[in-house]
């Protein structure tokens, strides 16, 4: 999803994306703990602590912290343990870390198309693509720009079909509460509401797959040996520190980004926004920002709208199948609502650092796109 060459921008253009981090105040203790433990990773103090705390925070049992979403996604599809060569349904409307993870555990995607409005796959989709193809394994549901989706539907979906599933809730921390029975990932990027600088996070209530999982995460070691073919996840006692103090700052962080939803919403309605586009979000505790035209957005107005100093993103186009990496794998058929959606969504300026006057000078872009 390349943007607009950020050089090219006005050094005081709107950015579309500014991380709201510790400070080196917010840090500090944390910081000095590590100084005195002299431990920096493998499964340091601060590292468990932060589990523990993201596990009271998300509501599960178990929230194993690791190096990125990406390695997060990849070991939660390792440990359905399903043969070489299997196919996981996911959608095309994606980040590409849900391929990856199904490819480099040897397993093909298959590609789905989505709900029109929600811009997710919904179960319905799901179980038409299972009655076409019985050779589909698991399905890997990813929410899209951290809107929404019916986690209990995909638990029945689960317990009906006997199809394993995971939830790839990269950007939605805070909003989408992880189901009993269903592995589900959060990201800890820069990027993200709550992040640890970079970082993933796999919340599980399955306590034997959060033991494997550990494993996994560290080479594939256990008290017995070397048990798994795993690989180096862990998530260090700097980033980890991080994570702490974000997680200190959250109630502020939240508030926010719900303030600033609100605001944006309603600015964006007073220039008549439903005539040309809606909002694709579902609440402001999300990393994202985005809109759905009714027409096809193009790289003119992407250029325009930096042209007036606010920076903006297309996200997902193309859509996943449409890459080169992933033309080779199979489709559900045809993939006309990711397609539609992948010309016309587009993410505005979204983060804690945004003023009223940004979100003025954002809508004001908007809406010389209309004329």
């Amino acid at each position: 999803m390349p943007g607009i060459d950020i050089q090219d921008l006005d050094r005081n253009a709107v950015r579309l994306l500014v991380p709201d981090l510790p400070t080196h105040k917010d840090l500090s203790p944390f910081l000095d703990e590590i100084d005195t433990n002299r431990i920096y990773t493998n499964f340091g103090p601060l590292h468990t602590r932060l589990e523990s705390e993201l596990a009271a925070f998300l509501g599960v049992k178990h929230a194993l912290c690791l190096s990125s979403g990406t390695s997060a996604l990849e070991l939660a599809v390792q440990n359905l343990h399903l043969p070489k060569g299997s196919q996981i349904l996911i959608p095309s409307l994606n980040f590409p870390s849900a391929a990856i993870a199904c490819i480099r555990n040897g397993h093909d995607p298959v590609f789905s198309d989505v709900d029109l409005t929600t811009g997710s796959l919904r179960t319905d989709i799901a179980r038409q693509a299972l009655q076409k193809n019985s050779k589909i394994s698991a399905v890997l549901v990813s929410v899209l720009l951290g809107c929404s989706t019916e986690c209990s539907d995909w638990e029945k979906f689960q317990a009906d079909t006997g199809c394993r599933v995971v939830i790839d809730a990269a950007g939605a921390i805070g909003h989408i509460k992880p189901p009993n029975s269903i592995s589900t990932i959060y990201s800890l990027h820069a990027t993200k509401p709550l992040s640890a600088g970079e970082g993933g996070v796999l919340a599980t209530n399955d306590a034997a797959a959060a033991k494997e999982l550990r494993a996994l995460s560290n080479f594939g070691y256990t008290q017995q040996g070397l048990e798994h073919v795993g690989t180096n996840s862990k998530l260090s006692e700097y980033h980890s520190a991080v994570g702490l103090a974000a997680l200190q700052a959250w109630p502020k962080a939240k508030a926010k980004r719900l303030s600033l939803f609100s605001e944006y919403t309603e600015k964006l309605n007073a220039i008549g926004l439903p005539a040309f586009a809606r909002v694709m979000n579902q609440t402001g505790v999300t990393s994202t920002f985005s809109l759905v035209f009714h027409d096809v957005v193009g790289e003119r107005a992407v250029e325009d709208l930096a042209h007036a100093g606010v920076e903006t993103r297309r996200w997902y186009c193309p859509h996943l199948h449409r890459h080169p990496a992933f033309q080779g794998f199979s489709t559900t058929g045809p993939l006309k609502n990711s397609e539609w959606l992948s010309q016309r969504l587009l993410g505005l300026p979204f983060h804690t650092s945004l003023t009223s006057a940004d979100i003025d000078q954002v809508c004001a872009a908007i809406k010389t796109l209309q004329r």
